[in-house]
């Protein structure tokens, strides 16, 4: 069911109105009426000036304007067409910059998910000629707080996405970028996520994508990936019907695999480690499918099949990637 800003968009534009002009009466005045500009400095030392929301001068009715607003600009941005968005930048820039900067979790989470919608809209010159393709960034950079899970997902999403339209690929700006984003947010993030295993999972999502980038400049930064992933994988499956964990053994065996397709040449080191990693996490699904298969729901069933598919393939890698005859005996138990 839609809101009441959506309705309220669909009707306007049903009416007539145009995009620009519903952002321009509907949207603008009550960003501006409830946000306050402050001064920002890139790092190339440029200033801008940004509206950030004003929470001194509000009364209560504040949140209900915001919220109202904000649904509408949502909605217009999903009804603009990549033809036409490059016109109404102006008009929908501010206010995401102004929701990502509030310290409200909601209005930040709507303000990156808005955010990552326009990003699919706007081609890469277009973004660039903007010149907000760092001031984004930079609103973007504190949210490796880890505290809420949405809101990091949707973030990690958008910075990548990001990333990947406003720096060619191959050029070392993308390089730098990427590589921040996985010492920095990844590496650090599962150092410190510790029993929030909701957030290491999103974390443990990121590496994948981001090892596909970087390629086999991750070795910086295996032996840390490799504990994380492999402590990950000897989590105690032996829970009935316990989804987070299961999704959790999947998320860290994608990217075990995906760091061994790209850093293959320096894995022999941790054969040891990876293997009892995959042995541990195997032994806890047979264990599973042999005391509670009556009990598990499909869900399970089905995403057991693809922790085992991808278990069979971490195998299979590892004994392209080592040499030792002992490491080609173990792998084949599980490939069988």
């Amino acid at each position: 069911m839609e809101d009441q800003g959506a309705q309220l968009a669909k009707q306007l534009l049903s009416s007539g109105w145009e995009v620009p002009k519903i952002l321009e009466n509907f949207v603008k005045p009550v960003f501006i009426k409830n946000s306050k500009i402050q001064n920002a400095k890139l790092s190339s030392g440029k200033q801008i000036k940004k509206r950030v929301l004003d929470f001194e001068d509000m009364d209560e009715s504040w949140r209900g304007e915001i919220m109202q607003a904000t649904s509408i600009l949502q909605w217009c941005i999903s009804q603009t067409k990549p033809s036409e968005v490059e016109s109404i930048l102006g008009l929908v820039i501010p206010p995401i910059l102004s929701l990502i900067d509030d310290y409200d979790v909601k209005l930040k989470t709507c303000g990156v998910s808005i955010l990552e919608h326009l990003l699919k809209l706007v081609d890469s010159e277009t973004f660039r000629r903007s010149g907000l393709g760092e001031a984004l960034s930079k609103c973007l950079t504190y949210l490796d707080e880890i505290s809420y899970v949405t809101l990091i997902r949707v973030s990690f999403s958008t910075i990548i996405s990001l990333v990947s339209l406003i720096e060619p690929i191959g050029t070392e700006a993308r390089y730098l970028k990427y590589d921040k984003i996985l010492s920095d947010n990844i590496v650090k993030g599962l150092t410190f996520s510790g029993d929030k295993l909701a957030i290491r999972r999103v974390l443990l999502e990121q590496i994948p994508r981001i090892c596909e980038e970087l390629g086999i400049v991750t070795v910086k930064y295996l032996q840390d990936l490799i504990q994380a992933l492999c402590t990950t994988l000897e989590i105690f499956l032996i829970v009935s019907n316990n989804e987070e964990i299961l999704d959790l053994h999947i998320s860290a065996a994608k990217g075990l695999e995906k760091i061994i397709t790209k850093c293959w040449s320096r894995i022999a080191q941790y054969e040891g480690q990876i293997l009892k990693s995959v042995a541990t996490s195997w032994y806890h699904i047979i264990q599973l499918e042999q005391n509670d298969a009556e009990t598990l729901s499909d869900y399970f069933k089905k995403n057991i099949g693809l922790l085992k598919t991808t278990l069979q393939k971490i195998c299979y890698l590892l004994k392209l990637a080592c040499e030792n005859n002992h490491v080609f005996k173990v792998c084949r138990l599980i490939l069988i």
